[in-house]
């Protein structure tokens, strides 16, 4: 009876080192640990990749590796059937110029979020709708009016907190946050792209 390899590839992956592993980019498992470790550690790139680039890998050409190498041997793929493979620059921490980009960000996100706020506060009128709901509630319209637009304030932090769900460091929950969902979509989207263009160019290069 002939081992199964089960071969679990992934969407996309991230590699700092120039030989590309089959480990690198998918799950393996098989009952035989000989077999299953040498399939993980197979080379998946014919040519030397260059830092920066992008690079797809299908399910197919690892299929075909491992038949050659292991011709006994079963192969299952219970995952993606293309991986977008990018090869980075291993980064070294940099602790001062982190901290400078972070509060850089921060300041640029600050102005950018408080003038949103401004804008659309003036598009309204708000001051005037304040204004009118302390006139009609509260004997003292200035009193009634700097409460409102205290609680008004707090509830946009509140607000901003949740929606986000963070509070510093801190996830209100395990969701994931809308920035994350964003980054993920993005990412799909470009992942998408960059298969059906290699999949297009494979197709012109068929017909000729």
């Amino acid at each position: 009876m002939s081992d199964t390899l089960y071969l679990k590839m992934e969407k996309s992956a991230e590699v700092t080192e120039q030989k590309v592993r089959v480990s690198d980019i998918a799950s393996v498992w098989c009952k035989n640990i000989g077999i299953m470790e040498k399939f993980a550690s197979m080379n998946v790139m014919d040519e030397k990749p260059e830092t920066g680039q992008r690079y797809i890998v299908t399910a197919i050409k690892i299929i075909e590796m491992a038949e050659k190498k292991f011709p006994t041997v079963e192969i299952s793929n219970i995952g993606e059937t293309e991986c977008v493979v990018e090869i980075k620059k291993r980064q070294k921490p940099h602790g001062l110029f982190e901290f400078i980009k972070v509060v850089f960000i921060c300041f640029i996100l600050f102005c950018g979020a408080g003038f949103s706020i401004m804008s659309f506060n003036n598009d309204v009128d708000v001051e005037s709708l304040f204004a009118n709901i302390a006139r009609s509630t509260v004997a003292d319209e200035n009193l009634g009016e700097q409460i409102i637009k205290l609680f008004y304030a707090l509830g946009i932090f509140v607000g901003i907190t949740v929606f986000y769900n963070h509070f510093g460091a801190r996830k209100l929950s395990k969701d994931p946050t809308p920035i994350e969902v964003e980054m993920r979509d993005y990412e799909e989207s470009i992942n998408k792209a960059l298969i059906e263009g290699r999949q297009r160019n494979d197709r012109r290069m068929d017909v000729k």
